[in-house]
């Protein structure tokens, strides 16, 4: 059995992602945040700039590429068989950047957009955003 994301825009992507991202800070706010725990290049990236040597940084930034590669290949090569991952590889890294920035800004926003329409989240509710009258 396959799995197909459809093609979207960067921009449908970045909202989806977002989408998600929301939704699991309103349903679990303790999740969410320990979610900051699971983005390695962040850390990586923390840890290479305050690192006292350059060739420790360096160290760093390679032990993620390599721990990351490891574990994308590992599932998504080996375990799904997904001969896009194989042809896109050099995606991985990107996507973890796109992944930790998408978490930053839904500490930051209580609006998504589903189904073209644009919703601020109250509690555990979706209430849509009423489109400013033009007049």
């Amino acid at each position: 059995m396959d799995t197909v994301y459809p093609v979207t825009s960067m921009k449908e992507y970045f909202r989806h992602q977002l989408r998600w991202c929301v939704a699991i800070r309103n349903a679990t706010p303790s999740g969410h945040l320990g979610l900051i725990f699971a983005h390695g290049l962040a850390w990586a990236l923390l840890v290479a700039a305050v690192a006292p040597w350059r060739a420790l940084a360096a160290g760093y930034g390679i032990a993620y590429v390599v721990l990351c590669g490891l574990m994308a290949w590992t599932v998504g090569v080996w375990s799904l068989r997904d001969p896009l991952l194989r042809k896109r590889f050099w995606l991985v890294p990107v996507q973890d950047a796109c992944a930790f920035f998408i978490l930053i800004v839904s500490f930051f926003t209580r609006n998504v957009h589903w189904r073209g329409t644009q919703y601020t989240i109250r509690g555990k509710e979706l209430i849509p955003v009423e489109p400013p009258a033009r007049g």
